[in-house]
């Protein structure tokens, strides 16, 4: 039995399937988000080509669970990358398939499932309107829950760069967002601070 981060990478190092199970469980539903803002139709195919990935990367992984998910959001970001630019080489016409197929375990729930589609139409709401670059710093942030200097490494931006696009997207959403989307926006400034932490105890 995993029962935590540590064990689980030291497990996966060495090629122990529950290690990476347990990697997945914990991390597959956020990288799932992400990708379905980035690129809905091939979000699935892409997270597969992730996983496998870090499968076959992870004896070489070093660093805390901070480390694992700024890594893992590379991995991922780097292949939406590679997909769009195959796209646009071979300019096929992709079918979006009528079901919505999401990866699961034996540990999901109808509420869990139903909690997945809420956070993602959040996301969808909370970036509507913002210029690209804006709100793939939010969303980074939010969903992945990074610090600033770990989204400036995968976005191959400055630390500074970031901040001054996670402020301006703040300030657009402040001006659009009422209600209870307007106290997302005054969490997300408090994020933006150097000294919080989030929901995990992880600093900011």
């Amino acid at each position: 039995m995993v029962y935590d981060f540590s064990q689980a990478i030291e497990l996966a190092r060495v090629g122990d399937n529950e290690g990476i199970a347990w990697l997945y469980d914990a991390y597959h539903h956020i990288l799932l988000r992400y990708l379905k803002w980035q690129d809905p139709r091939e979000a699935d195919d892409i997270a597969s080509e992730v996983w496998l990935a870090v499968a076959q990367n992870i004896k070489r992984f070093k660093g805390d669970q901070q480390h694992f998910k700024a890594w893992l959001f590379t991995i991922a970001r780097r292949r939406v990358i590679d997909m769009q630019r195959k796209r646009a080489r071979s300019k096929v016409s992709f079918v979006v398939p009528e079901t919505l197929y999401v990866y699961s375990s034996e540990s999901d729930t109808a509420q869990a499932a139903l909690e997945s589609i809420s956070a993602q139409e959040a996301v969808s709401q909370l970036v509507a309107g913002l210029p690209r670059d804006q709100a793939e710093v939010i969303v980074l942030r939010v969903l992945g829950g990074l610090r600033v200097n770990d989204v400036a490494e995968i976005i191959g931006k400055r630390p500074g760069a970031i901040r001054v696009l996670q402020h301006r997207a703040l300030q657009q959403m402040s001006g659009s967002i009422s209600g209870h989307h307007g106290h997302a926006g005054e969490q997300l400034g408090s994020a933006g601070g150097s000294g919080g932490t989030n929901r995990n105890g992880e600093k900011l």
